[in-house]
């Protein structure tokens, strides 16, 4: 039986489609505005209003019933405008624009209602976390570096090296390879960090305000 159920769930779910509400005056986004259903000739008796899909033009999507549907618009104004759609069943995310003429929107009270175009990122989103992540590696493997450092400079003073140059050949072994070490450390994570700063420095350019038109 749970199983049965679940597979019936998950039909039911797939079938119900989604949609997402948007209304535009002179190609500006609004946002404080709502959407009702109008009420249907199915509605029970004294029903004058349909159900609310939602009370805020915010972009995220809302299940509706398929078929043709007659949507209200709803400005704070006081300003109605229906428009007819059909939904589509089993569609996810469907796109139902309205257009509001630019007379709705009273002009004292546009900067309330519609939403200022944000403007584009300059820079990939994802920039700003490879670049700390880059970042940190490079710092954490100049600190490798700078730890096999010091392991030669104390393994090169125990190899005991005389006037002539002649040391202890083990000590003097070990010295060298934590020099090697250390080299590559110092140079790969002086690269690291100067790739992650310069990702930082753009991805922080990139988020800076540009001036509005």
């Amino acid at each position: 039986m749970v199983a049965a159920c679940t597979h019936s769930l998950t039909e039911v779910e797939r079938r119900i489609p989604t949609v997402v509400l948007i209304a535009r005056s002179a190609g500006r986004p609004i946002i404080e505005a709502g959407v009702q259903e109008a009420p249907r000739e199915t509605s029970s008796p004294g029903e004058t209003e349909g159900r609310w899909l939602t009370h805020r033009l915010d972009g995220r999507s809302v299940e509706i019933e398929p078929g043709e549907r007659e949507l209200v618009l709803k400005l704070p104004s006081g300003t109605e405008i229906r428009k007819r759609f059909i939904v589509e069943e089993g569609a996810r995310l469907q796109r139902l624009d309205f257009d509001v003429p630019d007379s709705a929107v009273p002009p004292g009270d546009v900067q309330a209602r519609v939403a200022p175009q944000a403007a584009p990122s300059r820079s990939p989103a994802w920039l700003g976390t490879a670049g700390v992540i880059t970042t940190a590696t490079g710092i954490g493997v100049l600190a490798l570096g700078s730890t096999f450092g010091i392991v030669a400079w104390s393994e090169r003073d125990s190899a005991n090296c005389d006037a002539r140059g002649l040391c202890d050949p083990e000590p003097l072994r070990r010295a060298n390879s934590a020099s090697t070490v250390s080299t590559v450390g110092f140079v790969v994570g002086g690269t690291l960090l100067g790739l992650g700063l310069t990702a930082l420095a753009v991805s922080f350019w990139g988020k800076r305000p540009t001036p509005a038109h």
